[in-house]
């Protein structure tokens, strides 16, 4: 009798089939949970880039609208703080967006830091209508104001762009 022979008549091929089936089973539900983890995980974060892709778009319309305005109201004793521009409803209409972009990407930003951050709303609007307040003065007062909005532009696309980065 050949040793191939012995070999096959001892081995108990249903439960060793049954065990692989149950190891192979245990493997497939291990890498699917793997992968819907994975999954969970990417569309988390696609969601996340996306509501601060559209905040960051609307941060900078925002700014535009509000320089625009500001620069339109005049410069010097030309200032005018009264009367509806059409600049004024566009400042206004980005304003507006912008709060709502806000209120859909709340996800992300937590706590109490969010009422001293440049990109709040509430914190831009008061800022670019301060800056506005330079160009009473010119001509320094008109690179104050420039000077201004382009720091506040630099730190709140900073700050979106760090909690949109953040795990």
């Amino acid at each position: 009798m050949s040793l191939l022979a012995v070999c096959s008549t001892r081995i108990d091929w249903s439960a060793t089939g049954a065990w692989f089936s149950g190891f192979a089973t245990l493997a497939g539900v291990i890498v699917a949970w793997y992968a819907m983890s994975t999954w969970r995980e990417q569309i988390r974060l696609q969601d996340r880039y996306q509501k601060a892709d559209i905040l960051l778009r609307c941060f900078i319309l925002c700014i535009r609208a509000g320089s625009d305005w500001q620069w339109d109201c005049g410069v010097g004793e030309n200032r005018a703080t009264t009367g509806e521009s059409e600049k004024a409803r566009i400042w206004r209409n980005a304003l507006m967006d912008y709060r709502l972009a806000w209120e859909l990407a709340h996800s992300l930003f937590v706590g109490d830091q969010c009422n001293r951050l440049t990109a709040h709303p509430e914190k831009l609007q008061s800022e670019i209508i301060d800056a506005g307040h330079h160009l009473s003065d010119p001509p320094t007062g008109t690179s104050l104001f420039f000077k201004q909005l382009e720091k506040l532009m630099a730190v709140g696309v900073s700050e979106i762009i760090a909690r949109r980065d953040a795990k």
